[in-house]
């Protein structure tokens, strides 16, 4: 089986804990790509993985970046179908899913703040989550999807503040979340979140909605 290619487009500080919590959930063979701290390197091709998951960033999917233009030329490809292969994007990679597919991302608030908490959000039935239902997430983020293109992505779940909490392509195996079905700990630290007494119910939540965009790419 080809490896899961996981993308850690940090710009700082490795996030060591959300890939293995991502590769946990794969369970097979995978890969890291960090663009923005190891430059130069020339990632896999997307037909050499057998999926892509992309997390978060500090960086902005506006920035003028070198790096960022690398890694749309990498999901060129598997965005518009000529690859497919499933592909989860985890806030940043929420965000840059959904520009590159024709939408546009703003500021969550007027006073451009940072919004770092643990909320529900709300899925409606699809292929992600087939039953839909309510799940307690990890957010930290100061950007936010603010529309998409309705004929490239569906909403399928919302927060109070954030109308487009995740997404999923009609036909195409791509989706994304605001949220982090990833954090644990060591996230919440950096963050400046306690997630000891949430832990058991985000690890069930964050490892099922990983899971559930892995099966719903079938």
């Amino acid at each position: 089986m080809k490896p899961l290619l996981i993308i850690d487009p940090s710009t700082h500080i490795a996030e060591h804990e959300a890939v293995h919590e991502v590769a946990s959930v794969w369970g097979e063979e995978f890969r890291v790509w960090r663009p923005a701290m190891e430059r130069g390197e020339s990632p896999q091709t997307p037909e050499a993985s057998a999926g892509v998951v992309i997390l978060g960033s500090r960086a902005s999917v506006v920035d003028a970046l070198e790096w960022l233009d690398q890694l749309r030329l990498f999901l060129k490809p598997l965005l518009h179908g000529e690859v497919i292969r499933p592909v989860l994007g985890i806030c940043f990679g929420h965000q840059l899913l959904c520009h590159m597919l024709g939408g546009e991302v703003g500021y969550l608030t007027l006073k451009m703040e940072k919004k770092v908490a643990v909320e529900t959000t709300t899925f409606i039935p699809s292929r992600w989550c087939p039953d839909g239902g309510r799940f307690p997430v990890v957010c930290s983020h100061r950007e936010v999807v603010t529309t998409v293109d309705k004929t490239n992505l569906d909403v399928i779940a919302s927060r109070p503040d954030v109308q487009i909490d995740a997404v999923e392509h009609p036909t195409l195996p791509l989706f994304g979340c605001q949220f982090h079905p990833e954090a644990r700990l060591e996230f919440g630290q950096n963050c400046g979140l306690d997630l000891r007494t949430h832990l058991p119910r985000l690890k069930a939540a964050g490892r099922e909605l990983i899971q559930g965009a892995f099966h719903g790419a079938v």
